[in-house]
Order: C-alpha cells, then sequence, then structure tokens
C-alpha cells in the first residue's frame, strides 16, 4: 500500500515568495513608493482627496512587513485599489513628487503589471493561511483554497 503526503508550511510561505528575485524588488519598490506618501504629507494629502474624489474605499496604500504573513497580499492589493488615485496624482500634480524613482515607477505601466500578478499569485496563499488561522477549518480545506486558487 502506498501512501502519499502533501502538507502546507504556512509560516513559511512569505519567505518562499522573497526567495524569488521579481517578487522581492516589487515589493521594495511598493514599500518605497509607500513611504514616500506617507512621508510626503503634500503627496499624501493629494493621494487622499484624489481616492475620496474617485470614491476609493479601503484605505490607502499598506507597507510589506516581514512578519506578518498577508501583508503581501495587502501592500500588493493596495496599489491594485489606489491605482487611479495615484494615476491622478502624477497626471495632475508631478511637480509635487520630487522623488524621480517613486515618479518613475508610478508611470510605468510594466509596473502595474507586475505588482496585479503578484497579488494574484499571493492572494490563494493569503487566504489558505486566514482559513487556518479560523476556527472552522482544517488542512484539506487549506489545501482545495491553494490549489483551487491558482
Amino acid at each position: 500500500m502506498r501512501a502519499e503526503i502533501c502538507a502546507i508550511v504556512t509560516d513559511n510561505a512569505s519567505n518562499s515568495i522573497l526567495d524569488h528575485e521579481t517578487a522581492t524588488k516589487i515589493l521594495a519598490a511598493c514599500n518605497s513608493i509607500t513611504k514616500y506618501f506617507k512621508a510626503s504629507h503634500i503627496c499624501n494629502s493629494l493621494l487622499s482627496e484624489s481616492a475620496k474624489s474617485l470614491k476609493i474605499e479601503g484605505g490607502g496604500l499598506k507597507c510589506f512587513i516581514k512578519m506578518r504573513w498577508t501583508s503581501m497580499y495587502e501592500a500588493t492589493y493596495s496599489f491594485i485599489r489606489m491605482r487611479r488615485a495615484l494615476d491622478e496624482v502624477v497626471t495632475n500634480h508631478p511637480e509635487e513628487i520630487t522623488n524621480s524613482t517613486v515618479k518613475k515607477y508610478l508611470k510605468k505601466q510594466d509596473f502595474y503589471d507586475k505588482v496585479n500578478t503578484l497579488a494574484k499569485l499571493l492572494r490563494p496563499i493569503k487566504n489558505a493561511i486566514l482559513m487556518l488561522e479560523g476556527n472552522q477549518t482544517n488542512l484539506a480545506d487549506a489545501f482545495i483554497q491553494m490549489v483551487g486558487g491558482v
């Protein structure tokens, strides 16, 4: 009789993602942009006003924090959600974004495409982690979430 074992190690998912150079670069860029907007009173205000006028809900840009397993997804998804507001700030107030690297990223469609792809890859991992943290789930539920989400 042959037995097969399949397991999910939840505390290793974020470390596995960070082993990929592209993912690391995308997350570093997201964190740099987020920190810039949070540190710049004018840019933060312009982004908040733009998000409000565009009726974007869910908060502003979020940073990736290595110790919080789901923060990779939250950081990338915040860029997807805030894309129109970011575009509005870059288009209407380019002189206010004084960091040339931040401005360069925000003007590149390729950056948003990579962020979107990474968010899509991270979503099933985030959902499986949240499911495992709940009281009413088992490993089979998490496995189905991971396989079905990819």
